[in-house]
């Protein structure tokens, strides 16, 4: 009997957030294709897409250099990136007059809830895991629960952070990812790229060294 194929749909800053919450620097030079991999039954599926949504923080150049970095290591190990956008605005406060640009992710919910329909009527996948606990999403999963019911979705919670209560009620499965899970699914030191230049992990994301 063939195995089911499996997709993965990576919310990119709602992973970072719950990775930066462990204060464990290292785990954000993750392997997204390793993890999905490693959390899918490989017995009875087999992991066929792997899609990571993000948006570069152009206003802070040295994490700038770092995401660039990183996107070129997930590309090179078979992972499409999907880029979004930050808008910015002034805002000045009425009280004292000071005045300050905010800055807000753009688009990264829709292109996700996009490319999962988009994927779904391709027939792309038998089962699509969304790492993700933004519930704008929900809307698309319940249109493809009515469209597509014989497709699965499975809610994968980020490390130490719940899942959505509304992704619940909807997931056919339910996976949490764990410290344990992160550490085993870490991105070489040095990959070559896709045009052959080599991509090095930055300094703040090497690893601890083991105490002998």
């Amino acid at each position: 009997m063939p195995k089911k194929r499996a997709a993965f749909y990576f919310d990119g800053f709602n992973l970072y957030h719950a990775l930066d919450g462990l204060r464990q620097q290292h785990l954000k030079w993750l392997s997204l294709r390793d993890l999905g991999n490693l959390l899918i039954p490989s017995r009875d599926e087999e992991l066929c897409s792997v899609v990571y949504f993000t948006a570069y923080l152009t206003h802070k150049p040295d994490k700038l250099v770092r995401h660039r970095a990183y996107v070129a290591a997930l590309e090179a190990t078979g992972v499409e990136c999907v880029l979004g956008r930050f808008k910015y605005s002034d805002i000045r406060c009425r009280n004292c007059g000071s005045q300050w640009r905010s800055y807000e992710e753009k688009e990264t919910d829709v292109n996700i809830g996009i490319r999962i329909v988009r994927d779904a009527f391709h027939d792309v996948f038998d089962v699509y895991y969304l790492v993700s606990a933004d519930t704008d999403l929900a809307p698309a999963i319940r249109m493809l629960k009515t469209e597509f019911p014989r497709k699965e979705f499975v809610s994968v919670a980020t490390p130490r952070r719940p899942h959505s209560s509304e992704f619940l009620r909807l997931a056919d499965r339910t996976l949490k990812i764990t410290d344990n899970a992160l550490s085993k699914c870490l991105l070489p030191a040095e990959l070559a790229g896709k045009e052959g230049k080599m991509i090095v992990r930055p300094a703040q994301y090497e690893p601890p060294k083991s105490r002998t």
